[in-house]
């Protein structure tokens, strides 16, 4: 590539100038028809997205009739003034033009998916949010995220409005994604030159990789995977995480893990769901009991040193020093072993420091901040087994047995962890060599587990939790099917309901929203697995249950899916990353003010410690701040990044990489199981997420180095 010098020529490659590259392309897109044609349809579009960006709403009633509608988004839309309503509009214009312009000249994969993306995507800015109290939300947030609106209000203005915002922002993301796929298709060839980003390149290229060479050098010795390249990673992470440390002083505490250490404290477990004293036991497995053994052992560690507020601090500060210690490991691992530009690993690096989400989440003291760690590591051993595979290299007997201690260690720290581990390596035996491996880790997994359960459990008085957590989903969707469309029953299938639900219709009809009108809406699956499910029930009797769920669900789809309003939650913008500022919170009718308490806690409030309201405050701000905010939103981390990261896979051709994406949408799959919609069940994605980010940059399939090698002749 040959670049002018200053600015007194054109960008060449290969010697042709942009003259050259343009007059090839005439004809095409810069004659009379491209103005008289391509522009106003641009500007059109354009219109349509500037209005989709900032419409917004103050009250679901508007939509009852055509003039409250129309005044009223008419004040959203004039609330900017002329000058930057008008620039709003000019950046969009030349954003779609330049994205349309790529459209038009790239192959049909690219258009495909382009298309693909936008769609798909545009519906996590234009579906609403599940909302239990229909309350309706400030403007601002309004025109964030599209708020619920009642059914009764879903007039044709309504569907107008909805309609028109999706067009609005299929055509924005359809063009921001054309050149982001065109310049990622074309990247790795000259072929890029002659494109419409051309002199933009090449002027990067001269003023900003060229001048970045020295801090190249510096950062491309900092990733690698060695003590000391994984320790200054750890440090840097570790001190832009510190502040959080004291900002949630002494921790974050939520019902689950009150009920957890009590139990610790008190010896006396009771059962989560109904509330009962289990007489005979001291730990429930309705949480996952190595976290209440961990959760009772900082506790207790508290008391004896004489501050109960220090030791269950120093937990949480465990937390934020081995999540920190794993992120560095992995991002050197990123780096090092499978080649990731240094420019991607500080990217990374960046990302994972300065945002805010991770040291905050890890401050919270639940079971899956605490088996973050572990999760983290695991998925890294996890890439290394599929590294080796592809690689035709030895898999180690260590490799082999790390997998599995910390996928035990996982599955008794977060038990929807082994149904992710379990089917990752069963689809590893269909399409990866080493088959008997992958299967043999798939069978020993589950055993192990069962084994520890048989174990352990009488020696630490264990209960096993409810059958009914699993099954949520479908004691939900039945449940509502039964109350909606009781008539559909034969005898047998009311014989099988009744013998896995206990409620009768009359009862359901209290649970679920029948009327659309009473103003309630139905919230989650917790009324009818803690109230309505059979504990009695033989396994015999919730399998023919399946098949029945499975039955119905083929007759009534619909009703299936309004059953669960709250799955579609984690997709959809608007919810962040937060667990609630307070010491800790739940559990009062059973004496949970027993611990730490100096903090009180009500069923309607809890206290705030005087760094919590600090940090309350400055997240909340960062919360709302442009830019920042975007990254503590969870359909980011849901949506965004797994679809467009595999979208970058396909559109290279790379579908060697797309082996490495299975746990992760097995781990976005098992949110269909959600009995409530809680940001904590996706918080594995988004500390998963500089893995995901990472698969379409990595070589699997590169040439073996001499370490490598030497090693297999070994």
């Amino acid at each position: 590539m040959k670049l002018c010098n200053g600015f007194r020529g054109r960008p060449t490659i290969d010697g042709k100038g942009v003259d050259e590259t343009s007059r090839k392309l005439k004809g095409g897109f810069f004659d009379g028809h491209f103005v008289l044609g391509t522009i106003p349809l641009v500007a059109c579009s354009s219109a349509i997205s500037t209005f989709s960006s900032t419409v917004s709403f103050s009250n679901e009633k508007i939509f009852l009739d055509y003039t409250s509608f129309s005044e009223d988004i008419a004040r959203y839309l004039g609330s900017q003034n002329a000058i930057t309503g008008f620039l709003i509009f000019c950046s969009i214009f030349v954003l779609e033009l330049i994205g349309f312009l790529c459209f038009l000249q790239e192959e049909n994969r690219i258009r495909c998916w382009s298309v693909i993306s936008g769609a798909l995507l545009a519906l996590t800015v234009s579906v609403p949010l599940h909302n239990a109290s229909h309350v309706q939300l400030d403007p601002l947030s309004v025109i964030i995220f599209t708020p619920y609106v009642g059914d009764q209000y879903r007039t044709i203005w309504y569907w107008t409005y909805t309609i028109t915002r999706y067009i609005g922002y299929v055509l924005l993301f359809c063009s921001l994604f054309s050149l982001f796929f065109s310049w990622w298709n074309n990247s790795q060839n000259d072929v890029s030159l002659k494109k419409i980003h051309i002199c933009l390149r090449s002027i990067l290229k001269r003023y900003v990789v060229e001048s970045s060479s020295g801090i190249a050098r510096c950062l491309n010795e900092l990733f690698h995977l060695c003590a000391t390249g994984v320790a200054k990673c750890f440090i840097f992470i570790f001190i832009c995480w510190l502040p959080w440390t004291y900002f949630l002083w002494p921790a974050n505490i939520a019902a689950d893990t009150v009920a957890q250490i009590m139990w610790g404290r008190t010896g006396q477990a009771w059962d989560p769901s109904t509330g009962k004293v289990l007489a005979g036991y001291s730990i429930s497995d309705h949480h996952p009991w190595l976290d209440t053994v961990i959760y009772g052992f900082f506790d207790h560690l508290g008391l004896y040193f004489g501050s109960e507020a220090w030791g269950l601090w120093l937990l949480a500060f465990l937390q934020v020093v081995l999540t920190s210690l794993a992120f560095a490991i992995i991002i050197c691992y990123l780096g090092d072993v499978l080649r990731l530009s240094w420019r991607i690993c500080f990217a990374l690096l960046l990302f994972v420091s300065f945002n805010p989400i991770f040291p905050r989440l890890e401050m919270s003291i639940v079971k899956d901040s605490t088996a973050m760690p572990v999760f983290l590591i695991l998925m890294l051993l996890i890439v290394e087994y599929i590294r080796r595979i592809k690689r035709s290299l030895r898999i180690a007997p260590s490799l082999v047995v790390g997998i599995i201690i910390l996928s035990l260690l996982c599955a008794e720290m977060r038990k929807i962890a082994l149904e992710v581990v379990v089917i990752t390596f069963l689809v590893f035996s269909l399409f990866l060599r080493k088959r008997m491996v992958s299967l043999c880790i798939a069978a020993v997994v589950p055993v192990l587990v069962a084994v520890i359960s048989i174990l352990v459990f009488p020696v630490l008085h264990i209960t096993p939790g409810g059958k009914q957590e699993m099954v949520a989903i479908p004691l939900q969707q039945t449940a509502y099917t039964a109350a909606v469309h009781s008539n559909d029953f034969s005898e047998k299938d009311r014989r099988i309901f009744n013998a896995v639900i206990i409620c009768n219709v009359s009862q359901l009809d209290n649970i679920f929203t029948v009327d659309t009108n009473d103003g309630k809406e139905i919230n989650s699956a917790d009324e009818i697995k803690d109230q309505c499910f059979n504990r009695n029930a033989k396994t015999s009797d919730i399998f023919n249950f399946l098949f029945l769920w499975v039955k119905l669900g083929i007759r009534h789809p619909g009703s299936y899916l309004h059953s669960v309003p709250w799955l579609r939650d984690p997709f959809v913008i608007g919810p962040y990353y937060d667990e609630g500022w307070y010491v800790r919170w739940g559990w009062e009718q059973m004496g949970s003010n027993l611990i730490l308490p100096e903090y009180k806690s009500t069923f309607e409030s809890a206290d705030r410690s005087q760094p919590q309201k600090y940090g309350s405050a400055l997240y909340t701000v960062l919360t709302h701040m442009p830019g920042i905010s975007l990254f503590m939103t969870e359909a980011i981390y849901v949506s965004w990044i797994p679809l467009l990261s595999f979208a970058l896979c396909c559109i290279r051709r790379n579908y060697d990489r797309l082996i490495l994406f299975v746990p992760w949408w097995l781990t976005i799959a098992t949110l269909m199981l959600s009995p409530a919609h809680q940001t904590r069940y996706t918080w594995t994605l988004a500390f998963g997420a500089i893995m995901i980010i990472a698969i379409p940059f990595i070589e699997l399939n590169g040439r073996k180095s001499a370490t490598e090698a030497s090693a297999v002749k070994e």
